[in-house]
């Protein structure tokens, strides 16, 4: 049976530590993922990409690469990273949105979602500065992700470390 986006966002997960640290090209930004345990065929995870010289400018993101096919992100929270204008033409001036998909999408096969980046809706958050905790908390309860504290506290130091540039996951 064909799975809709709607059966990835919903499907129950749970994180797979340990946290795999991404390089990036730019050295301001840090980066890391963490797998997804799911029914689900293929790779699921949460990525997490923050500016260490702006905290508030940060993605984090659940990503699906379905078996032999490109990966896509299902839905993104962003921190704050100034005034730009999205995919799908909204211009922000400021604050933090979440792409996701619209209600007419959530019922389209996975396979035919062409979101490298994510879904190119998004929707401002009620609060125009939220912190990366308050991202993942989005997210998890937009995914179905189950946490543990051990993962809650990860997030948490991850939180407190950005302005030193310091990320610890031991």
């Amino acid at each position: 049976m064909p799975v809709t986006i709607r059966d990835v966002l919903l499907a129950p997960k749970t994180v797979v530590l340990p946290v795999r640290l991404r390089t990036k090209s730019n050295p301001a930004h840090r980066a890391w993922d963490l797998s997804l345990a799911s029914s689900i065929a293929g790779d699921l995870a949460v990525y997490f990409r923050v500016n260490v010289m702006l905290p508030e400018d940060f993605s984090v993101g659940m990503r699906h690469k379905p078996p032999s096919s490109p990966a896509n992100v299902l839905i993104r929270v962003n921190g704050d990273h100034g005034h730009h204008k999205n995919p799908d033409g909204y211009k922000f001036s400021f604050g933090a949105h979440v792409h996701m998909p619209t209600q007419g999408q959530l019922d389209g096969l996975v396979l035919t979602a062409n979101w490298p980046e994510g879904p190119p809706y998004a929707a401002p958050l009620p609060d125009a500065t939220i912190s990366l905790r308050q991202a993942w908390q989005l997210l998890v309860s937009a995914t179905n992700i189950q946490t543990t504290q051990q993962v809650e506290n990860m997030v948490l130091r991850a939180q407190h470390a950005l302005g030193s540039g310091q990320l610890d996951f031991s």
